[in-house]
């Protein structure tokens, strides 16, 4: 899993909330990081949690590129400042989740919980 967002807060909140899942976690301070860890494997990770506005490259890009590069993990967006209309882009990108912020930490545990289990049947089927 990789979690994507420029205010370390945000960051030490997602590892300390997600960590508990048992999960291998890698987090990244900006889109263009995200973009690295990808770079050689699109399918390196199988969710991506993203802050929609970040410095540089804001999640709409960030998503945008990674499903043109193949990725086709889960994506779960959060941001303190999002219109209808950014959200149902990432909609359009095929993303589970978009979350406002302050983070609802249970309904996001629940929601990568739900897409990695339904990820563990597809693959085993």
């Amino acid at each position: 899993m990789l979690c994507v967002d420029d205010d370390p807060a945000s960051l030490r909140l997602l590892l300390a909330s997600l960590a508990r899942a048992g999960r291998l976690i890698e987090c990244v301070c900006d889109g263009a990081h995200a973009l690295e860890q990808f770079a050689d494997d699109p399918c390196r990770y199988d969710v991506l949690v993203t802050d929609h506005i970040m410095p540089g490259m804001d999640g709409l890009a960030l998503v945008g590129q990674l499903r043109e590069l193949g990725f086709e993990g889960e994506v779960i967006v959060t941001s303190a400042q999002i219109t209808s209309e950014e959200a149902m882009r990432y909609y359009e990108w095929g993303c589970r989740l978009v979350l406002n912020k302050p983070l609802d930490v249970a309904r996001l545990r629940s929601t990568v919980e739900t897409a990695l289990a339904e990820n563990a049947v597809a693959v085993v089927r």
